[in-house]
């Protein structure tokens, strides 16, 4: 019975391993690599200074909104 036992908590941490901080790691390294910008939540910059992100949100185009935009 303890040998099933062992068994048993060896194979939990494993998997616990290979699905909580292996394949994480993994796919946040390919995500980095393939899509930098949208990894990193698609910043939106003005004179370098980070105002929000493209993909949260709506498009504001009119002039009143702009002149938010750039103080």
């Amino acid at each position: 019975m303890w040998k099933q036992v062992i068994r048993s908590v060896l194979m939990l941490t494993i998997l616990t391993a290979i699905t909580g901080l292996i394949y994480p790691l993994v796919m946040t390294g390919l995500a980095q690599a393939l899509f930098p910008g949208q990894a990193n939540g698609s910043i939106s910059q003005v004179d370098g200074k980070a105002i929000g992100s493209m993909l949260i949100g709506q498009n504001f185009n009119a002039t009143r909104y702009q002149k938010l935009l750039f103080e």
